[in-house]
């Protein structure tokens, strides 16, 4: 089984969005992350947890609190491919 076969379309922002902004569209779209651009690169990425230790931070942008190292992998991939790359 292909990686595309199970995944879901990522939600992108711009690193300019506030963390509060973030998690309202998380809220709304009912998704844990969301892939932050700039410039139609992927710059970072933050999630539900990324929020939550930054609970005071809520009016700073998100490119303050995203993990800038961002792990991708090709839609073609193998399941147990994508398995090893992510327990790395």
């Amino acid at each position: 089984m292909q990686v595309s076969q199970i995944m879901r379309k990522a939600m992108v922002i711009e690193d300019t969005v506030t963390v509060k902004e973030a998690a309202m569209m998380m809220s709304r779209n009912n998704t844990g992350s969301l892939i932050i651009i700039q410039e139609n690169k992927i710059k970072g990425i933050i999630t539900e947890r990324d929020i939550l230790k930054n609970i005071s931070n809520l009016t700073s942008k998100v490119s303050k609190i995203m993990t800038k190292k961002v792990v991708t992998i090709n839609p073609e991939a193998q399941i147990d491919h994508a398995k090893k790359v992510m327990l790395s």
